[in-house]
């Protein structure tokens, strides 16, 4: 711990000076040193203790503002990370200390690193957007194809730390977005043969990149992706595709806006409520924040996701959903008890006013006398 308290500190170092600059040549010099030395081997880095530093990666990538040297020796760190619970994952006679290991690394890597991986892939600063792509890219690539192994370490490993056996299949397909898997290819000696989605996202033609996109948006549609991976990695890459921050009008891409626009009605056939709704605010947001530049388009893009997303659906899910929790036979009885707690509480509540009226005048309540009909 104390030597990953001095990484951290490390790390966090500035140049000296007033300025208070990160001392970014001694980042990629310590950062390196640890790549070289401490992710393989005997002394290898403790996966215990990576919570903090994780942490730290994540916040670091996160700002546009960081050394490009410091950038890439973070993404080098962390798909090395990736490709050793890969391999501790894949060996059918591991020790327990291999099952640890690859057990915490991929619990660490779920939370908290695909959080700020999500986080950065809506950035409006493409370098950080580039580096989130490419590390989940290497995560699903890598890691994800090998959940059942992953799965099997975690549940032994939990067994022996006396945490009972739970089903964390649904949790870690999404956080490794396992469903994006079908999207990519296997490098052949580090070659880029296209077919590739994370490495089309991340190419400097633009139609390909367009391409990519719209090939997830089409996918959204069919319904072959996840709700987290359209909520968490397709609808930011097309907004960012929509808006072009930092882009002049004379510049701003007509065609990138129409993928984008287009990817984000494809999403909304599929989102529950929340979701879209989630989605209009930010394009109402993003209308105030972009200006008259960008109205037009942003209003297109309201349009198309009001006019893809399945209201009917939507109120037949909701039907559904009230039926499976009360059986048919149960249902009247539901509205019937339902209507009478309704009148027993508007008749306390006329009651309680009557006392407090009472209260207030310091009399008791008279009756009005009652009256034959002869009189």
């Amino acid at each position: 711990k104390l030597h990953v308290a001095h990484l951290v500190a490390v790390l966090n170092s500035t140049k000296k000076g007033a300025g208070y600059e990160p001392d970014a040549d001694l980042h990629i010099e310590v950062l390196t040193e640890v790549c070289d030395g401490f992710m393989d081997g005997p002394q290898r880095f403790p996966a215990a203790y990576m919570r903090s530093l994780l942490n730290h990666f994540g916040f670091v990538l996160g700002q546009a503002g960081t050394d490009f040297g410091e950038r890439g020796c973070i993404e080098r760190f962390l798909m090395l990370l990736i490709d050793r619970a890969a391999a501790a994952a894949q060996k059918t006679d591991r020790t327990q200390q291999e099952e640890e290991d690859c057990a915490l690394i991929v619990e660490h890597l779920v939370n908290p690193m695909v959080p700020w991986l999500r986080k950065m892939t809506g950035s409006w600063h493409e370098h950080v957007m580039r580096t989130a792509v490419k590390v989940l890219g290497h995560l699903v690539r890598v890691l994800a194809p090998h959940l059942e192994q992953v799965l099997a370490a975690r549940r032994s490993w939990r067994q022996r730390q006396g945490q009972g056996d739970r089903d964390e299949s649904q949790r870690l397909f999404s956080g490794f977005h396992a469903d994006l898997i079908p999207f990519t290819r296997t490098l052949a000696d580090g070659v880029d043969e296209g077919g590739d989605v994370f490495l089309e996202l991340m190419h400097m033609q633009r139609h390909r990149r367009h391409r990519a996109l719209h090939k997830l948006g089409v996918a959204c549609e069919a319904g072959t992706l996840g709700s987290s991976t359209v909520v968490h990695f397709v609808i930011p890459l097309a907004l960012q595709l929509l808006v072009q921050r930092g882009v002049a009008v004379s510049q701003y891409d007509q065609g990138a806006a129409d993928v984008g626009i287009a990817t984000i009605g494809y999403c909304c056939r599929v989102v529950n409520w929340k979701v879209f709704c989630k989605t209009l605010r930010g394009l109402s947001q993003l209308i105030t924040l972009s200006g008259a530049s960008r109205e037009k388009m942003l209003i297109r893009a309201m349009c198309a996701a009001t006019g893809n997303f399945r209201f009917h659906q939507e109120a037949d899910d909701a039907v559904a959903t009230f039926l499976k929790t009360h059986r048919p036979k149960d249902v009247m009885g539901a509205v019937e008890t339902a209507l009478a707690k309704a009148k027993r509480e508007e008749l306390e509540d006329l009651q309680q006013w009557k006392e407090r009226k009472i209260q207030e005048k310091g009399q008791s309540f008279v009756a009005p006398p009652a009256y034959d009909d002869e009189e």
